[in-house]
């Protein structure tokens, strides 16, 4: 009854201050428990032993010149399921080839052994020659590139989403690449250009953005084996338009695998490989299967 208003004041302010913090303490147990679990599960997951490894006394591979061939190449799922099954095949260098099968499993399969994402169970995959399972992984992934229809952009900026924090690549060189698959067309409408913040906490791209950001960090490597798988995702309209003339520069001076959701890319491709209950159920052009495969014609109708 005797404090004067200004302590009162204070006094109800203090409490009001003091209440997130005494929450935020109540809460702590439930947070440590949480941070505990992936605590827990990032341990295991860093204690696992990865299905490919690098063999000791390893080789430098050098860039793909000649020939990529699988010989009885035979790959199953972790479920048991056969997608590969002894497969052969011979795959010239500096050609556009489409991948494609009815399970998009077999397809991924084949073209994951390329940058050794996963291993053959039986048989070996040879780059001019030289078995991928004794080559240093380094130099592999160096020159074997994939970009994944569905590759995520990073948190932080746009230059840093395609040099990836690698001192090699100035600014130059980022926006050169950018220009290349004709990604400098929406980054330049971006409130920053180069330097606005993507992420969470930044601008957000669309799918077909985001999938020329994933074909420039690529570029900017100059592998001479470039692996794209397109997004599934239906595409604007404004990157349809302008993918005949990125994959026609992507193409020159390397070999450009595909594993293709556009029909265009798959009509386009110097040699067409169908596979089909983990084999190849044929090979050769678009215009020569088209006629001779009802299989590829079934692909195609479906789409």
């Amino acid at each position: 009854a005797h404090l004067p208003v200004s302590a009162i004041v204070m006094f109800v302010l203090a409490f009001r201050l003091s209440y997130r913090p005494a929450n935020e303490i109540w809460d702590l147990p439930k947070i440590e428990e949480s941070a505990g679990r992936w605590a827990d599960s990032i341990l295991r997951y860093l204690s696992q032993i990865p299905e490919v490894g690098q063999a000791v006394g390893a080789k430098f591979l050098q860039p793909l010149s000649k020939q990529i061939q699988f010989e009885s190449v035979t790959y199953r799922l972790p479920d048991g399921r056969l997608v590969l099954d002894r497969v052969d095949l011979r795959l010239p260098a500096g050609k556009v080839i489409a991948v494609i099968s009815l399970d998009p499993c077999e397809a991924r399969a084949l073209t994951y052994m390329l940058p050794r994402f996963i291993e053959p169970q039986a048989g070996r995959v040879l780059i001019d020659g030289e078995d991928l399972a004794f080559v240093t992984l380094e130099s592999l992934r160096a020159e074997a590139i994939f970009v994944g229809g569905t590759d995520p952009f990073f948190t932080g900026t746009v230059s840093e989403n395609l040099s990836c924090g690698d001192p090699r690549f100035t600014l130059q060189h980022v926006t050169e690449a950018a220009k290349l698959v004709h990604a400098q067309n929406f980054i330049s409408k971006l409130p920053q250009g180069y330097e606005t913040l993507l992420g969470e906490y930044g601008e957000q791209l669309d799918a077909g953005q985001s999938y020329r950001l994933g074909l420039a960090r690529a570029l900017l490597r100059d592998p001479a084996l470039l692996i794209v798988e397109e997004p599934a995702e239906r595409l604007d309209e404004d990157t349809k338009s302008l993918l005949d003339d990125t994959y026609a520069r992507l193409a020159k001076g390397r070999t450009l695998i595909f594993l293709p959701s556009r029909l265009s890319t798959v009509r386009k491709a110097d040699q067409v490989i169908f596979l089909h209950k983990g084999r190849i159920e044929a090979i050769g052009s678009y215009s020569k299967l088209i006629t001779s495969s009802p299989l590829l014609r079934h692909w195609e109708y479906v789409r």
